[in-house]
């Protein structure tokens, strides 16, 4: 397996278990410490989960291009 293959498969597989992190800790966050509704909340949590997901899919085919 080469090595950008190798950084693609760590960026699929990570990038989800992060996010999701990521995403549970706002959700537990502004729903201990913010007056936000609960739309508002989930709202801002599945955008922290994309957010969180694109930059480590970024990150991983970067690292991949750059091991060509």
């Amino acid at each position: 397996m080469r090595k950008r293959e190798l950084y693609s498969l760590i960026g699929s597989v990570i990038a989800p278990i992060v996010a999701t992190a990521a995403a549970a800790f706002v959700f537990w966050w502004l729903t201990m410490y913010s007056v936000l509704c609960e739309r508002d909340v989930a709202g801002t949590v599945i955008a922290v989960w994309c957010a969180v997901v694109i930059r480590i899919m970024l990150w991983a085919e970067k690292k991949g291009e750059e091991e060509k």
